[in-house]
């Protein structure tokens, strides 16, 4: 899996040690993930609140009677981080007795997106001028604390 998200960076910045930053509003305008966003719904009200200005991905919630979680799509690669109600990054162990889990990980698999693990978003490389974890290159600049 690191090697894939290494070649989805270096595909979309260009480099680690020069990335350009540009491209991001047409890759999202292209709606890369449209069609599971709207599988989605299947799960409760979705709700999209991506922030181009800080968000690297598709940010979505989605709120049922008696669940609620989030998901981040990255527009950076086929990638994808899931969060409980409590924003706190949920892992494959965390997932077990979660009634959406099973058949939400089936739907994100069939459309070729990967749930990373929270062991590879908290790796730190250098980017451009500084040194940054790989949660924030694919999805956000903030909320690096729910690592």
């Amino acid at each position: 899996m690191q090697k894939d998200i290494h070649t989805a960076i270096c595909d979309s910045y260009g480099s680690f040690e020069v990335p350009r930053l540009s491209g991001l509003h047409k890759k999202y305008r292209n709606q890369p993930y449209l069609s599971l966003v709207q599988e989605l719904g299947e799960f409760g009200e979705v709700q999209e609140t991506t922030d181009l200005n800080d968000d690297v991905a598709v940010v979505l919630s989605i709120s049922s009677p008696g669940s609620t979680f989030g998901i981040r799509l990255s527009l950076i690669g086929p990638f994808a981080v899931v969060s409980a109600a409590e924003g706190v990054l949920l892992n494959y162990f965390k997932y077990s007795g979660l009634s959406w889990a099973q058949p939400l990980l089936e739907l994100l698999t069939s459309h070729g997106v990967h749930v990373i693990r929270r062991e590879e978003l908290v790796e730190r490389v250098p980017f451009g001028e500084s040194e940054v974890s790989l949660y924030e290159i694919l999805f956000s600049s903030d909320e690096v604390d729910l690592l």
